[in-house]
């Protein structure tokens, strides 16, 4: 069955509607589904409204997972990856980083630092409403983020094991360090400028230098990356309909990109010590597959790495369905109560 709707040609007053675009990504009886189960809550971080979405099970100690969304996304995006959570027992709740999304802030102008807080401030707030044990998980620009958040809430509350206030565990779909100018520029339409040795370091110091000068100028984000490999041939609708999608950033400022390769981890890879499973979809072109690969390689930690035969990401029910699947295994083998039932 074809969940997704193919592009239309023509666009109406209604469908124009911005807090309505997201349901055409979706069939009726999916996007009445996530309309019949969320509910929105707001909460405070840097200074502005987060908002979350949520997708509450009704048993009050059901395991939750944080999901979070990456540059070119935001929460309803995820509908069919959300349905498989839930049905395998999950909580599932997903923050709209600042400026993105349906949260407030400028669109397109945050730092790395501001969308770690974010994350922070999400699971801080998922962790006083709710029983379960949580895992903090994100895709792209999410996974790497959602590492970095986990790595600042250890280094802030301690050693995992000694406070509640860490996640249980940690899933990065794509894993990099936002430390690393070369890691940004891999990811970016200008990779082919590592070839040039030393000329990384030169564009990092420009990139601060103009970001000091001009922060809320803003770049076309196509220019940075190519979204035309956010999903690989299999999901060409999606990527229709997602050009057309009033929601997703289309401009980032200065200090956003200046912030992208100049941001490392609170904690570095080799001395994070709480549960990590990575997962690397080989037929991506938008992330390399040997920068996750080779991040995996640093955790220090108890990790496990698992690959996946997509794009970058894919919005098929047996992508949800195997990714899925790799969770369950994982937060079965690596928490000590037992998981949801696969």
């Amino acid at each position: 069955m074809n969940i997704f709707r193919t592009a239309p040609k023509s666009e109406n007053s209604a469908e124009r509607n911005i807090d309505h675009y997201w349901r055409r990504y979706y069939s009726n009886e999916l996007a009445d589904w996530m309309q019949g189960r969320v509910r929105s809550v707001r909460i405070p971080s840097t200074g502005i409204e987060l908002n979350l979405d949520i997708y509450r099970q009704p048993r009050g100690d059901a395991p939750v997972i944080v999901f979070n969304h990456g540059g070119g996304g935001y929460s309803r995006m995820f509908g069919v990856l959300i349905r498989e959570l839930y049905e395998r027992g999950f909580t599932v709740v997903l923050p709209d980083q600042r400026g993105q999304g349906y949260s407030e802030g400028d669109r397109g102008d945050f730092t790395i630092p501001q969308l770690i807080e974010n994350i922070c401030d999400a699971f801080a707030y998922v962790r006083k409403n709710f029983a379960g044990q949580i895992v903090l998980a994100g895709a792209s620009f999410g996974g790497g983020a959602t590492y970095m958040a986990a790595a600042r809430m250890v280094r802030r509350h301690g050693l995992p094991g000694s406070t509640s206030a860490v996640p249980d565990a940690v899933v990065c779909h794509n894993l990099f360090d936002f430390g690393r100018i070369e890691e940004a520029l891999a990811l970016s339409r200008m990779g082919f400028l590592l070839r040039l040795p030393g000329l990384a370091a030169g564009i990092s110091r420009s990139l601060r230098w103009l970001a000091r000068l001009a922060p809320r100028v803003r770049i076309p984000f196509r220019l940075v990356a190519n979204f035309r490999h956010m999903v690989d041939s299999r999901d060409t609708d999606f990527y229709n309909l997602w050009k057309r999608d009033p929601i997703p950033l289309r401009f980032v400022t200065l200090r956003y990109l200046a912030s992208v390769g100049s941001s490392p981890p609170a904690i570095p890879f080799e001395e994070y010590e709480k549960p990590v499973l990575v997962i690397n979809p080989v037929r991506d072109l938008m992330t390399p597959c040997r920068i996750t690969r080779r991040n995996f390689e640093r955790l220090g930690g108890p990790k496990e790495y698992a690959e996946l035969e997509y794009g970058h990401w894919s919005v098929s029910p047996e992508f949800a369905h195997a990714w899925v699947d790799l969770l369950v295994d994982f937060v079965s083998r690596r928490i000590r109560k037992a998981a949801p039932d696969g």
